[in-house]
C-alpha cells in the first residue's frame, strides 16, 4: 500500500484595506471539489489501495484567514505524517485557488496571495517556486503534483515567502518527479467563469475536475499525466472562450510511466439525457449496434431519462409509428454534462 498526501487551499476572502484584489466567488468551491476528488477517486487504479492524508485550508472573512501561520501549521502536520513511513509515500498534491501575482524578477515564480495580502503587506503570499523546491528537496515523495489556479500578472516589489517549518532536506529516500500546472501563462490573467449551474468557477479548475472525473480518460478509462496535460491544454481556452475570455494554461509534465496514473473511471461511459416529445404515446426502444434492446420506455411521451452509454452506435425506435433516431456516441466530451438527445 502506498500513501498519498494533499495540501489544498481555497481563498475567496481578501482584505479590503490597501488592496486592489477583489473578492473571489469560486475558489473555495473549486478547492472543495478537488478535495472531494482526492478523497473519493484519486488512486482508485491501485489494486492494493492508497492511504490518504490531507489538510484543507479555506478562507473566512471574520476573522480574516488564512494568513501565513495557518498555512505553515497545515503543511507542518502533513509533513510530520509523511515522515513516519517515507518509503511508502507516493504522491503529494499541492492545490491552490485564489489570487496570484507574477514576479517581475523571476518568470518561474509566482506569489500565491494569502487573505491578508495588500499593497502595504506585499510579502503576505506563498512563493510557488520555494514550495516546489522544498517538496523536491525533502525526498519524502516520489511524485509532486502542483496545481495553481491563480493569475500571473506582474506587480513589482512583491517578495513571497518560502515554507519555514519543514524537515531537513533529504529526510526521505525519493527523488521526486513533478507535474506542474499553472492556470495561465506568465504575466496573464486566470479567470472565473459561469458554469451550467449558474455558479462561478475558475476556468482552470473547472476543466481540471472534468478531466479528473473522466474527461481526460483514455479508451481503457485511465486518467494519466499525458492525457490530463492534453486535456487541459485543449479545453481551458475553450472554457474561457465561452465567456468571451482568453486563457491558456502552462502545464509541465515531468512524470513517467507507469506511475503517472491519477485515477481510473468506467471506460467510455458517456451520460446522455433523452427527452421524448409529448406525442410519443407508445413504447420506445433504445437499441445498440447489434440490435439488442438495452432500454424500453413505456408511455414515453414527455418523459426525460438519463442513461450512461458506451462508445458506439444506437437507435431509438418508436414502436407505434416506427420512427427511428440514430445516436452516435464517440467518446468523452467536454464538459462532462449529459449529451442532450430529443426524440
Amino acid at each position: 500500500m502506498y500513501k498519498d498526501y494533499a495540501l489544498i487551499i481555497g481563498i475567496n476572502d481578501y482584505t479590503r484595506e490597501d488592496s486592489d484584489l477583489p473578492q473571489l466567488h469560486g475558489a473555495i468551491k473549486d478547492a472543495e471539489g478537488f478535495e472531494e476528488w482526492f478523497v473519493k477517486d484519486s488512486g482508485n487504479d491501485d489494486a492494493n489501495g492508497i492511504e490518504k492524508h490531507f489538510e484543507s485550508v479555506y478562507s473566512k472573512c471574520d476573522p480574516l484567514t488564512p494568513v501565513y501561520d495557518v498555512i505553515e501549521k497545515a503543511l507542518g502536520k502533513l509533513l510530520k505524517k509523511a515522515e513516519e513511513e517515507p518509503a511508502l509515500n507516493r504522491r503529494l498534491y499541492f492545490y491552490f485557488a485564489g489570487h496570484g501575482i507574477g514576479l517581475d524578477y523571476d518568470t518561474t515564480n509566482n506569489a500565491l496571495c494569502l487573505a491578508d495580502w495588500s499593497e502595504k503587506k506585499r510579502g503576505n503570499a506563498l512563493s510557488s517556486k520555494d514550495y516546489h523546491n522544498t517538496f523536491i528537496k525533502l525526498g519524502l515523495f516520489r511524485q509532486v503534483i502542483i496545481l495553481l489556479d491563480c493569475c500571473r500578472e506582474i506587480k513589482v516589489n512583491v517578495y513571497p515567502r518560502p515554507p519555514e517549518e519543514t524537515p531537513m532536506a533529504g529526510s526521505g529516500p525519493h527523488q521526486a518527479e513533478v507535474f506542474w500546472g499553472y492556470a495561465t501563462k506568465f504575466n496573464n490573467l486566470a479567470h472565473e467563469i459561469d458554469t451550467e449551474n449558474g455558479d462561478k468557477r475558475g476556468a482552470f479548475t473547472y476543466v481540471l475536475m472534468n478531466g479528473l472525473r473522466g474527461g481526460a480518460a483514455n479508451e481503457d478509462g485511465i486518467i494519466d499525466s499525458v492525457n490530463l496535460k492534453k486535456y487541459l491544454d485543449r479545453y481551458v481556452p475553450v472554457a474561457a472562450n465561452r465567456d468571451k475570455l482568453s486563457q491558456k494554461p502552462e502545464i509541465n509534465n515531468g512524470l513517467t510511466e507507469p506511475e503517472s496514473i491519477f485515477a481510473k473511471v468506467d471506460p467510455g461511459l458517456v451520460p446522455c439525457a433523452i427527452q421524448f416529445q409529448s406525442h410519443r404515446t407508445g413504447p420506445v426502444l433504445l437499441v445498440d449496434g447489434l440490435g439488442k434492446t438495452i432500454e424500453k420506455i413505456v408511455d414515453a411521451g414527455g418523459k426525460k431519462i438519463t442513461i450512461d452509454l458506451k462508445k458506439g452506435k444506437y437507435l431509438l425506435k418508436d414502436e407505434l409509428n416506427h420512427e427511428v433516431h440514430p445516436i452516435n456516441i464517440e467518446s468523452f466530451r467536454f464538459p462532462i454534462n449529459p449529451i442532450a438527445i430529443n426524440f
